[in-house]
């Protein structure tokens, strides 16, 4: 059982990242605003989720939790890439592949997220 604080971050989070993910999953994509709100979902983590210990919430509680937090921030840092790549791509067909591959790895993250607030229910 997680704190009582920590679910309702997990919450916000998953609610970031779903923005997010209808930002990414546009057909006519505005690189602009996926960057940007990407950014809020970068700032979200750091300060709500990884920075946890200034905000007054418990650190991690137990190791399956770090875990899925260590994941995150790796999968973090791989959509960034994602994003990257998807700025400078010129060409359609590769635009349209990073945006499958930023989509997916958001999937993922959101996937955790629901495997964290399943965690505050047991």
């Amino acid at each position: 059982m997680l704190s009582k604080n920590r679910p309702q971050h997990y919450q916000q989070f998953k609610q970031v990242l779903q923005e997010l993910q209808s930002v990414a999953t546009q057909a006519n994509l505005d690189r602009t605003a996926l960057l940007a709100t990407f950014g809020e979902v970068q700032q979200f983590f750091a300060g709500q989720i990884m920075g946890s210990d200034s905000d007054g919430l418990d650190p991690p509680e137990t190791p399956l939790e770090q875990s899925y937090l260590t994941e995150m921030h790796k999968q973090l840092r791989l959509l960034g890439m994602d994003i990257t790549f998807l700025q400078a791509s010129r060409v359609l067909a590769t635009a349209q592949t990073r945006q499958t591959a930023a989509s997916d790895r958001i999937q993922t993250l959101i996937g955790y997220c629901d495997a964290l607030l399943q965690k505050c229910t047991e």
